[in-house]
């Protein structure tokens, strides 16, 4: 399949949407998540807890088990973090 320019153009977008959203949301406070939007939730979360653990994940099991359980279920359900 050959992409457009268009396409390229829309994929490119999502990519910087994405990445404001993902910055957005690296030091999301408790009373901060009713404010985001539903279609950004997992971004959000997924983004806050991948700001917890080192550059290099070394770390990654330890913070993992530090988090609130509903958090720990979100992370081994969604692995797009």
């Amino acid at each position: 399949m050959i992409k457009t320019k268009r396409e390229d153009w829309v994929t490119s977008r999502s990519v910087d949407e994405f990445l404001r959203t993902w910055e957005k949301y690296k030091y999301l406070k408790n009373v901060e998540l009713s404010n985001v939007p539903e279609e950004k939730l997992d971004t959000a979360i997924c983004s806050w807890i991948s700001n917890k653990t080192d550059e290099d994940w070394m770390n990654r099991y330890e913070v993992l088990g530090l988090l609130p359980k509903p958090c720990q279920n979100f992370y081994s359900c969604y692995r797009r973090c």
